[in-house]
């Protein structure tokens, strides 16, 4: 038969010693364990703080420089926008002064009524060579208003271009030089015409004088020089053809 037995009484040892226990386990830290808690707690606000200065300084910085990229950016844009325009400036110049001599024009209406003399062909050379420079890179050509060559310093070949033809266009109708926009030539290399018309001394157009310029001579080498140290920097010259751009 199986009996009921009772749990024993604690006695009032038993009671004390778990009431201790108990207190232990509620107790508030003990003075000796406060200073090592505060000093944890000082240096995880000190690292927050650390962190989130970090962070700040960071982004400041990286706006700082984008912008003194971007200002830099911008200062040697306006610097090749400059040496493009005086480029420009510089070689209108010289085709508009050699059309003007009078010297040429007379030269060339001797050429156009003796085109197969060759004292008339060495002539001609002679002054053009004289005004424009024997050791320019540029092409020296002479065209008639119907875009027919007439005279060449160099070899010439290829076709006329739509971009010379409307260069010749525009400097029989205009007392200035003119520049063509790009184009590429038979051989994939990029050129630009500078024009003016050469004038009898009563004003009528003897021929169209053209300068043409090869882009790999000296003006894409101008644009390509860096004047800052960059490893993926370039420079992109583009123009409007239509609705398009091209470059």
């Amino acid at each position: 038969m199986l009996r009921a037995v009772e749990a024993p009484e604690k006695t009032p040892h038993l009671l004390a010693c778990q009431r201790e226990k108990e207190n232990m386990n509620t107790r508030p830290s003990s003075p000796a364990q406060r200073p090592r808690l505060l000093a944890l707690a000082g240096f995880v606000i000190l690292a927050l703080v650390l962190v989130l200065a970090g962070s700040w300084y960071y982004l400041g910085e990286k706006e700082e420089i984008a912008r003194d990229k971007y200002q830099m950016l911008s200062a040697i844009g306006e610097i090749k926008a400059d040496q493009i325009e005086e480029w420009r400036k510089e070689h209108l110049a010289q085709v508009a002064r050699a059309a003007r001599d009078p010297n040429l024009a007379k030269a060339v209406a001797n050429f156009l009524n003796a085109p197969d003399n060759p004292s008339c062909r060495t002539e001609l050379r002679d002054y053009l060579n004289l005004e424009v420079g024997e050791k320019t890179p540029a092409e020296i050509l002479l065209f008639d208003s119907g875009a027919n060559l007439l005279f060449g310093t160099e070899d010439f070949h290829s076709q006329v271009s739509a971009a010379t033809r409307e260069a010749i266009r525009a400097a029989l109708v205009s007392k200035e030089a003119v520049v063509s926009g790009f184009y590429r030539s038979s051989d994939g290399g990029v050129q630009i015409d500078i024009a003016a018309a050469v004038r009898d001394v009563g004003e009528r157009p003897l021929a169209v004088l053209i300068l043409r310029h090869h882009a790999k001579d000296n003006l894409f080498p101008m644009l390509q020089f860096w004047p800052a140290g960059s490893r993926s920097t370039e420079t992109v010259l583009a123009q409007r053809e239509g609705g398009k751009s091209s470059s």
